[in-house]
């Protein structure tokens, strides 16, 4: 008889992603979501159980019906370039929302494993410029949502050890994937270029600090990651799920506008032409060049270090600090023979793929946070 596996917040990028990952390793996959699914139904491979972690008696009535025997807790209030959770939600959902399922996985499923996703960005941000985080470090998180993920481990910690739980930390850094509601850097490039591809017409990106460097992984060599962890025997407490490799957002944005294959924008009257095939999409708009955020855009003033604020930087504010997070992935290499089999470029044909048909279909580039 195949496993039984719990997935939180399965209706995310990197929910929809695990769920598949079971399935094809012959799981039994139930998938707790807020709301009722709705856009990834398509292809829907998982049981689905409507749960709201801030209500203790959802959270009962998840781990009951599902009876796993593995729980993947991945649903969190997320911070991003477009939503600031106040600090009651925050803590709300990622903190007691954790302790909420494991008291409840306690009760209902008791020796079953949790590995529950937390984030690179509860480092804070690189001392150096070669420097890369290993599961060891201090923390130091440098923004709110990191601080309550930096909780969440904490607490999680202490009262799984009460309660005699088997729990794993997998710390996240930065995803490439395919979601609607996605607002990461690479997907808000792939979404202006997806528009401009189909209105035929150039036109300079929106971008923040593109001196920011994030260590990228695509989403469905994370999925396979957290799979082996659950299956892991006598695993550590903490594993970074990373690439080890720091890349700047400047190459980003440059790879997806090759990709695109679109011209680069005509320089307005009186400001010089960009230079050399290696600058698409950089060229100058009105009196500062495309790699500032625009006013208006809705995107200025997050430029904190974290996954989830990458190159957003504030507009008019001038150039920001260097910013940068990258961890090091040898501990999980050694422990499971992980390694990431997608490259980045292909991670990004994927999104800009995944946005072309988004745009063809009239797809709204924005939606309610999950």
């Amino acid at each position: 008889m195949s496993r039984r596996v719990l997935i939180t917040g399965v209706t995310g990028m990197l929910g929809r992603e695990l769920a598949l990952c079971l399935r094809r390793r012959g799981y039994t996959v139930y998938g707790a979501a807020r709301r009722p699914l709705d856009r990834w139904q398509d292809g829907l491979e998982w049981l689905p159980i409507v749960c709201d972690l801030t209500d203790d008696a959802d959270a009962a009535r998840a781990v009951r019906l599902s009876r796993p025997e593995l729980i993947f807790h991945l649903a969190a209030a997320q911070a991003s370039a477009t939503r600031s959770p106040s600090a009651h939600e925050l803590l709300e959902v990622n903190v007691c929302g954790t302790l909420r399922l494991l008291n409840a996985a306690a009760e209902a499923a008791p020796g079953a494993r949790l590995v529950i996703a937390s984030t690179g960005a509860v480092y804070g941000p690189n001392a150096g410029p070669r420097q890369r985080w290993r599961e060891e470090a201090p923390l130091w998180p440098a923004s709110p949502y990191a601080a309550s993920k930096a909780a969440m481990e904490l607490a999680a910690r202490s009262l799984g050890d009460s309660l005699g739980i088997e729990l794993v930390v997998a710390r996240l850094f930065n995803l490439i994937g395919i979601s609607p509601r996605s607002d990461s850097a690479p997907a808000h490039f792939a979404r202006q270029l997806a528009a401009m591809m189909a209105e035929g017409r150039p036109r300079p990106l929106a971008t923040g600090n593109l001196d920011a460097v994030r260590d990228y992984l695509d989403s469905r060599d994370a999925a396979r990651a957290l799979a082996l962890l659950g299956e892991l025997e006598g695993p550590d407490p903490v594993y970074n799920i990373c690439s080890g490799r720091g890349v700047r957002l400047q190459w980003v944005a440059r790879q997806l506008w090759r990709l695109s294959g679109l011209p680069e924008p005509e320089a307005p009257a009186g400001t010089a032409a960009p230079g050399g095939a290696g600058r698409a999409g950089t060229a100058q708009a009105g009196a500062g060049r495309v790699g500032t955020a625009q006013a208006g855009a809705g995107r200025a003033g997050t430029a904190q270090a974290g996954p989830d604020r990458a190159g957003f930087a504030q507009a008019g504010a001038g150039r920001v600090a260097a910013d940068r997070l990258v961890g090091d992935p040898r501990r999980l290499r050694a422990a499971t023979g992980w390694a990431p089999e997608v490259s980045l470029t292909r991670s990004l044909e994927r999104l800009l793929h995944y946005w072309r048909s988004q745009v063809a279909a009239g797809g709204s580039e924005e939606e309610d946070a999950p």
